[in-house]
């Protein structure tokens, strides 16, 4: 279980043992609070290339400190592990409260992403409310309130030169509406959308397969020189 030191505070993360020679590395974020634990079955899946899942601060195991949970400090959390593996370039995949960092690293790490895979939320979020954080017990979750505020990076979006995949959920528990499409597709250079038919923002396992397919082809075909 590979751990490192990111500005003080101790990140884990979890790796395939899939080759980097010829196929960009593709790195899983979770969304809030998730670790990188959950992507362990995808890690397999998606040998032989490799994967690694990472889980930032403030999650999993992973470590915990008072303060210190900034936007840009969440995104160090993720270029930290890149540059432990040396990886020159990498796919992205952030789910939910995640895809803002995974589309400032995009903004920028041009020539080091090379490709986003986007599921089931906007180019922003706002606050954490007070209820979502007397749900949960853990001391430090008031510091990341604090801290990570708000964001919004619609208007950043033309600054992306990569392709983007975007997922979207259907059902009434999907956090990407229409209008939040449509910021996608008039700023991106580059994007795709589709859209999974049992799923919300939680990926419904009738979509599973679906899923796997459509990243696996995203990346080939930008490897390959095919994507648009």
């Amino acid at each position: 279980m590979p751990f490192l030191i990111n500005k003080g505070v101790e990140i884990h993360y979890l790796t395939s043992k899939g080759k980097t020679n010829k196929q960009s590395p593709l790195i899983f974020i979770p969304g809030m609070l998730g670790s990188c634990e959950q992507y362990q079955q995808e890690l397999e899946v998606f040998l032989p290339r490799q994967s690694l899942s990472v889980s930032l601060r403030g999650c999993g195991q992973s470590g915990k400190p008072k303060t210190g949970y900034s936007f840009l400090e969440h995104c160090s959390d993720i270029e930290s592990v890149i540059k432990e593996r040396k990886y020159k370039s990498v796919f992205l995949f952030a789910y939910s409260r995640s895809v803002p960092f995974a589309l400032n690293l995009a903004i920028r790490n041009q020539k080091l992403v090379r490709g986003l895979i986007l599921y089931d939320y906007p180019a922003k979020f706002s606050e954490l409310t007070d209820e979502w954080v007397a749900k949960n017990e853990d001391k430090h979750l008031k510091a990341l309130q604090q801290e990570l505020g708000s964001c919004d990076l619609r208007d950043d979006l033309g600054k992306i030169n990569c392709p983007v995949l975007i997922l979207a959920g259907v059902k009434s528990d999907s956090l990407l509406l229409e209008t939040d499409k449509k910021d996608y597709m008039n700023k991106l250079a580059n994007c795709q959308i589709v859209t999974l038919k049992n799923s919300g923002h939680d990926i419904d396992i009738k979509d599973y397969d679906t899923l796997i397919f459509d990243m696996k082809q995203f990346m080939e075909e930008i490897e390959k020189g095919e994507f648009y």
